[in-house]
C-alpha cells in the first residue's frame, strides 16, 4: 500500500503525568506519529484527568469520558467509539486491565478495523487487586488479546508474557520504549542542590518515579543507610508522586535516622526532571517487578549510570554497559552503590555508554517509525 498519511486511534484508561510511563509513552509516540504527517486521535477517561498534560505543540486531538468503578466503565466512550471507529485506519490500545480495550477491541473488529494491543507490562496480575484483575482476565482479558492484530511487548520479558497467556508468536512484536533526550537549558547541579538544601559538596543518589511499593524504595532506603553510615557525603534524593507504599518508605527513613539525609522533591517534569538526573552522582532503581524502565533510560540520556534490579525487563540491555544490574536485596545493592562511588572512570563509561544507547536504539524517531511499521503490517493484513 502506498505511504499515505494513516489515522490513527490510541485507547488509554487513564491520561495523567502522574500515574506513569503508559502516559509518557502515548503521549510522546501520539506527538511523533503526528509529526510524520499521521492524524491522531487520544481516546481516554476523566480519571485522575491531568488537562495541564497536553501542550499546544501535541498536534494530535483528545477525547476524554466519564467513567466510574475499578475498570473505568464508561458508556459514553462505548458510544462514541461505535460511531466513530470506522473513520479510522486503525486502534491502538494500550494497557490491559481495563475496559477501555474490552470496547474498542470489539467495536474495531465489528468493522475490520486492525487492532494493536501495548500491555505496557500489566499483563501480569501484581501487588493490588488481584480477586478483581483475575476476573477481567476469566471473562474479557482472552477476547482482548484474541481481537487484536498484533501485539506489542516491550522487552523479551514482555513478549514471554504474551506467550504465556496463549497468544502465538506471530502476532508479537518487539518494540521498545523510548525517551526523549535532555533540553539544552537544564540547571547545573549547584541549583538543584540550592533549591532542595543539599550541601554543594555531597553527592546525590537519585530515584526518580513513582513512590510505589512496586518500585522497591523501601529497599533503596535500607541500602542506601548501610552506605550512609560509612559516608557523610550522600544524599538520597526521591522524586515523584506519592503512592501505594510511602507510608512503609517514610518509616524506613525515620526507624533508620535519615530523615536529614533524605530530601522528596515531589513529582518532577520536563526541564526539572532532566536537571535532576544531571544533578544525581547515580540514578538508581530498585525494582520489585519493570516491565521496561523509562526512567533507566531517561537517566542514561543525561549521560548518568545507573543501579537497577534484574527485575527490570530492560536490565539485559544496561548490565555491565551503562550501569549495575542487582538482584532484588539489600545487601547486593548496597555493594553496587558503594562499587560506583569509588570509581569515578566507571561512571564516566557507564554515563557515556548509556547515552549512546539511547541516540543509536531509543530516540522517538526510532521508535515511533516502527510502531508505523506494524500499522502499515496490521492494515495489510486485513
Amino acid at each position: 500500500m502506498s505511504k499515505s498519511s494513516l489515522k490513527i486511534l490510541q485507547v488509554l484508561d487513564y491520561f495523567s503525568r502522574k500515574l506513569g510511563g503508559p502516559v509518557h509513552n502515548v503521549y510522546n509516540l501520539s506527538k511523533k506519529l503526528t509529526e510524520f504527517g499521521h492524524e491522531v486521535t487520544v481516546c481516554s477517561t476523566d480519571f485522575a484527568f491531568d488537562g495541564g498534560y497536553i501542550g499546544s505543540d501535541a498536534g494530535f486531538h483528545l477525547q476524554i469520558f466519564p467513567c466510574k468503578g475499578p475498570f473505568k466503565y464508561s458508556p459514553a466512550m462505548r458510544g462514541w467509539l461505535d460511531k466513530n471507529i470506522g473513520s479510522f485506519d486503525v486502534v491502538h490500545g494500550n494497557n490491559y486491565w481495563n475496559y477501555q480495550n474490552v470496547i474498542a477491541s470489539a467495536a474495531a473488529r465489528k468493522i475490520s478495523v486492525p487492532f494493536i494491543l501495548s500491555p505496557r507490562g500489566s499483563l501480569p496480575i501484581q501487588m493490588k487487586s488481584y480477586a478483581i484483575k483475575y476476573l477481567f482476565d476469566l471473562f474479557f482479558g482472552r477476547k482482548v488479546l484474541d481481537r487484536a492484530s498484533i501485539i506489542v511487548g516491550t522487552t523479551e520479558m514482555e513478549i514471554d508474557q504474551i506467550l504465556a497467556k496463549g497468544q502465538p508468536l506471530r502476532k508479537t512484536s518487539l518494540i521498545p520504549n523510548a525517551v526523549g533526550l535532555p533540553p539544552d537549558n537544564i540547571d547545573d547541579p549547584t541549583h538543584f542542590k540550592y533549591k532542595y538544601g543539599i550541601p554543594k559538596n555531597n553527592e546525590i543518589l537519585l530515584f526518580l518515579g513513582r513512590i510505589h511499593k512496586i518500585k522497591g524504595v523501601d529497599l533503596l532506603v535500607k541500602a542506601f543507610s548501610a552506605v550512609a553510615k560509612k559516608r557523610s557525603d550522600l544524599t538520597l534524593v526521591i522524586a515523584g508522586p506519592e503512592d501505594w507504599g510511602i507510608n512503609e518508605v517514610k518509616d524506613a527513613i525515620c526507624s533508620e535516622g535519615l530523615k536529614e539525609r533524605v530530601v522528596f522533591t515531589g513529582p518532577l517534569y520536563g526541564k526539572d526532571k532532566y536537571t535532576a538526573y544531571n544533578s544525581a552522582t547515580i540514578y538508581i532503581l530498585p525494582s520489585r517487578y519493570e516491565i521496561f524502565g523509562n526512567t533507566i533510560l531517561e537517566a542514561c540520556a543525561c549521560s548518568t549510570p545507573v543501579i537497577i534490579t534484574d527485575r527490570c525487563g530492560i536490565s539485559p540491555k544496561i548490565a555491565n554497559i551503562a550501569g549495575e544490574v542487582v538482584r532484588f536485596d539489600v545487601t547486593e545493592l548496597s555493594a553496587a552503590i558503594e562499587k560506583l562511588l569509588s570509581d569515578k572512570s566507571l561512571r564516566e563509561k557507564y554515563g557515556s555508554n548509556g547515552r549512546s544507547l539511547v541516540e543509536k536504539k531509543y530516540t522517538w524517531d526510532k521508535v515511533a517509525k516502527q510502531f508505523e511499521d506494524i500499522y502499515r503490517k496490521a492494515i495489510e493484513r486485513r
